[in-house]
């Protein structure tokens, strides 16, 4: 059956020969327009099975669009959450220190979306390479030796600055509560914040 994007739809010959009657249809405008996987791949409506499905060279082109709606979205969030953290910086600029976080949390061993988001939040901190900053020794060694989830460990390096540096009472991307307990495991690694914590 020629679908909707077609130019051309043969009504009378579609309908030859069959028993039913008359068949009424409305194309949706998203299957007219050139661009509608696009579109549906920047709204993270397809899945990878649909993606396994094309060739090679479609289903690249697919996750690349997603890989960047997903990078201009996480551009949009770090300016809401830190107004100014860009500066000024074009939108190129802006990916590729998105992109960089990305392939910094999987170094670290991001696996998942959720897990990415995190260590990019965590990354607006600390900097990209906050290895290379002694007075960031102590995350370091929190991080390499702490045997614990990678995001539950960047959680509590967030959950940590927003209460010693930013005088937070709840972190800002998952909106915790920020308490001793919160931050038992880290505490190990770092001096306990002068403004007191509640305990739970």
């Amino acid at each position: 059956m020629t679908g909707c994007e077609a130019s051309q739809f043969d009504k009378a010959a579609f309908e030859k020969g069959r028993p039913c009657g008359e068949i009424k249809y409305q194309c949706l405008p998203e299957s007219q327009s050139p661009d509608w996987k696009a579109k549906l791949v920047e709204a993270n409506k397809m899945s990878e099975e649909t993606i396994n499905q094309m060739t090679e060279d479609e289903a690249e082109k697919m996750k690349q669009l997603r890989r960047l709606a997903f990078v201009d979205k996480m551009i949009l969030d770090l300016e809401h959450e830190f107004p100014g953290f860009w500066e000024g910086a074009d939108k190129q600029v802006r990916r590729n220190w998105v992109f960089e976080a990305v392939e910094k949390g999987n170094i670290l061993g991001t696996k998942s979306r959720g897990e990415a988001i995190t260590a990019i939040y965590m990354l607006a901190y600390l900097g990209l390479d906050f290895e290379q900053n002694e007075d960031y020794a102590p995350f370091v060694k929190y991080l390499k030796e702490y045997d614990m989830i990678i995001s539950g460990k960047m959680m509590q390096i967030i959950a940590y600055i927003d209460w010693v540096v930013f005088n937070k009472a709840k972190t800002d991307n998952d909106s915790m509560r920020i308490s001793r307990w919160l931050l038992r495991d880290i505490l190990n690694y770092l001096p306990n914040p002068k403004r007191k914590l509640p305990e739970l």
